[in-house]
C-alpha cells in the first residue's frame, strides 16, 4: 500500500509537469495561429471572439447553476425531447445537403459496393496504395449488404443512420462525463454536450460515408464503457464491459488508427496510478481484441487483388505519412519531393529504402521553428476540420452545403465563427490544464482517470498530427475528448470563482459580526 502511494505521489508529479508543458505549447500554438490566420481571417476578430466567447460561456455556466434544481427535476423529460429535437435538426439538414461523393470517398463508396455485390466496377490500385481504407471499405460493404438485404434502394440511408447513431452516442458519453467535473454536475452535463451539439462540422462529416464518420464515437464510447467498468472493479459485469471496450477499440482501430488514442490514455492512466495488478487484469481484456482483430484484418488484406499493387502503386504505410509531414508546411502536395520520389520507385523494398533515408536526411525539421509552426497552423489554425472535403458539391445547396462549402453562400461568416469557436475550446484546454496542474487533491496523487483520459488523448492527437501529415480532419473523431477537454477547463474555473466569492461573503458576514459586536 506505501509503495502504491509513492508511486501516485511520483506519477502526480509526472502528470502535473505534462500539464504544464502541454498548457505551455497549446498557448504557444493558439498564437502562432492567431498571428497567421487561414481562410482570410482577420488577425482582430480572431484574436477578440475566442475571449469574448470564454466570456459568454463562463456568465452561461455561473447562470445556469440558478437552474440547476430545476435541471436536476426535469431532466428524464428534458434529455429525451433534446435528443429527440437534435435528431430531426440533424436529419432535416443532413439530408437535405447530401453531399456528391467525390475523391477518396466516391472510391470508398465504389469499392464498397462491388464488395457487396452492387456494381462491376471496383479500382484495386487505389486500395493498393491507401491500404488502410481497405476495411473501411469492408464495413461499409457489410452495411450496404444489409441494406440490399431489405431491399433499401440506397444503402446511403442506413450508413447514416449508423452516423446519426454515433453522433447521439456521443453526445450522451459527452453529458455523462460532464457530470463528474463539477458540484453543479446536471449543469456542467449539459453545457458540455450543448456546446458539442451547436459544432456544425459534425454534421458536415456526419452526411458524409468516410473514416472521419465512421470513427467519430469509437473512442469515448469505448472510454465510457470502460469507466464503468474501471468503478465496478471486479465480477462479470466489470470483465464485460472491459472487452467490450476493448472491441470497440479494435474495430475502431481498423476503420481510422487514431480511434485508439484513448485507449492508450487508459493505459498510461493505469500504468501511473495504478497498481500492477491492475493494470495486467484490464490489459488481459483490453488488448487481446485489438491484437486479434488487427491480425486477422491484415491476413485479410494480403488475400485481396489490391495486393497485387503493392510494388507499383503501394506507399510504406507509417513512413509515408512521417516523409509527407516533413516537406513545406506538412500538408500532402503532389508535386512534393518526397511524394514523387517514393510514388516513382518500383518495388515496396525500394520504396521504404528512399523513404527511410528521406526521413533520417530531414528529422531535422522537427527541430525547425518555420517548419513546425507552419504545421501547426495548417493543423489547427482553422476549425473546420474539413468538412468542406465532403461538400465541394451537394445534391441540394441547403443550409448545410452554404455554410461548410467554400461556394456557399455563408461560407465567410460560418468560417469565422467556426474558427472562433475552435479557439475559444483551445483556450478553455489552457485553461483546465492550468488550474487543474495548480489544484490541491484531498486524496493526493490521483488524478480523476475522467479528467486524465480526455487531456491525454487530446494531447496524443494534436503530438499525432504533428509528428505525421499535417490534416485538420484528422481531429475531427477526438472531437468528444477536445470538448470533454473543454469542460474540465470550464467547470474548474467555475469552481475557482465560486470558491473566491464564498470566501468573500464569509469574510463580508464575519465583518459585519465584528462591527455589530463592536457597537
Amino acid at each position: 500500500m506505501e509503495t502504491l502511494k509513492k508511486k501516485e505521489k511520483a506519477a502526480d508529479i509526472l502528470w502535473k509537469i505534462l500539464l504544464c508543458v502541454f498548457a505551455f505549447l497549446l498557448a504557444a500554438v493558439i498564437v502562432a495561429c492567431v498571428m497567421e490566420t487561414q481562410d482570410g481571417l482577420p488577425v482582430a476578430s480572431m484574436a477578440l471572439y475566442p475571449l469574448a466567447g470564454l466570456l459568454i460561456v463562463l456568465v452561461i455556466a455561473l447562470a445556469g447553476v440558478r437552474a440547476e434544481k430545476f435541471l436536476k427535476k426535469y431532466e428524464k423529460y428534458l434529455l429525451p425531447l433534446f435528443f429527440l429535437v437534435y435528431t430531426v435538426a440533424m436529419v432535416r439538414f443532413t439530408l437535405h445537403s447530401r453531399g456528391i461523393p467525390q475523391n477518396d470517398q466516391e472510391l470508398l463508396i465504389l469499392g464498397a459496393k462491388y464488395m457487396a455485390g452492387l456494381s462491376d466496377e471496383m479500382n484495386w490500385s487505389y486500395f493498393g496504395r491507401w491500404n488502410h481504407n481497405i476495411m473501411p471499405m469492408i464495413f461499409l460493404s457489410i452495411v450496404f449488404r444489409i441494406a440490399a438485404f431489405f431491399h433499401m434502394e440506397d444503402g446511403y440511408y442506413l450508413a447514416l443512420v449508423l452516423n446519426y447513431i454515433q453522433v447521439l452516442a456521443v453526445l450522451y458519453c459527452v453529458y455523462r462525463l460532464g457530470y463528474r467535473y463539477s458540484g453543479h454536475g446536471v449543469v456542467s452535463a449539459w453545457l458540455s454536450m450543448g456546446m458539442t451539439a451547436i459544432f456544425i462540422p459534425i454534421w458536415g462529416h456526419t452526411q458524409a460515408l468516410y473514416t472521419d464518420a465512421f470513427s467519430f464515437g469509437f473512442g469515448i464510447i469505448a472510454f465510457y464503457l470502460w469507466l464503468h467498468s474501471y468503478e465496478k472493479k471486479e465480477g462479470k459485469k466489470a470483465i464485460f464491459c472491459r472487452i467490450t471496450a476493448g472491441l470497440i477499440w479494435a474495430v475502431g482501430f481498423e476503420i481510422k488508427a487514431t480511434a485508439v488514442i484513448p485507449l492508450i490514455a487508459v493505459i498510461l492512466y493505469l500504468a501511473f496510478f495504478e497498481s500492477g495488478k491492475v493494470l495486467l487484469k484490464n490489459l488481459l481484456c483490453l488488448l487481446p481484441p485489438l491484437l486479434l482483430i488487427a491480425a486477422v484484418c491484415s491476413v485479410y488484406i494480403r488475400t485481396l487483388p489490391s495486393n497485387d499493387y503493392a510494388d507499383s502503386w503501394g506507399v510504406p504505410p507509417i513512413g509515408y505519412f512521417v516523409g509527407v509531414g516533413l516537406e513545406g508546411n506538412g500538408s500532402f502536395d503532389s508535386e512534393s519531393e518526397y511524394f514523387r520520389g517514393v510514388t516513382g520507385i518500383g518495388g515496396m523494398d525500394e520504396k521504404k529504402k528512399f523513404s527511410n533515408a528521406f526521413i533520417r536526411e530531414h528529422l531535422d525539421r522537427f527541430l525547425d521553428p518555420d517548419h513546425m509552426i507552419a504545421k501547426a497552423r495548417v493543423n489547427f489554425a482553422t476549425g473546420v476540420m474539413r468538412a468542406d472535403d465532403f461538400m465541394m458539391e451537394a445534391e441540394h445547396n441547403g443550409f448545410l452545403y452554404n455554410c461548410i462549402s467554400y461556394q456557399g453562400a455563408y461560407g465567410g461568416t460560418y468560417r469565422l465563427y467556426v474558427t472562433s469557436y475552435w479557439y475559444m475550446l483551445l483556450e478553455w484546454i489552457v485553461i483546465g490544464c492550468v488550474l487543474c496542474a495548480l489544484r490541491r487533491r484531498k486524496n493526493r496523487g490521483k488524478e480523476d482517470v475522467s479528467v486524465f483520459v480526455p487531456i491525454v488523448s487530446v494531447c496524443g492527437i494534436m503530438l499525432y498530427v504533428m509528428i505525421f501529415e499535417a490534416n485538420n480532419r484528422q481531429l475531427y473523431n477526438h472531437i468528444p475528448m477536445i470538448f470533454c477537454s473543454a469542460g474540465i477547463g470550464i467547470w474548474f474555473l467555475v469552481d475557482v470563482i465560486e470558491r473566491r466569492l464564498q470566501k468573500r461573503s464569509a469574510m463580508n458576514r464575519q465583518r459585519n459580526e465584528g462591527t455589530k459586536e463592536y457597537l
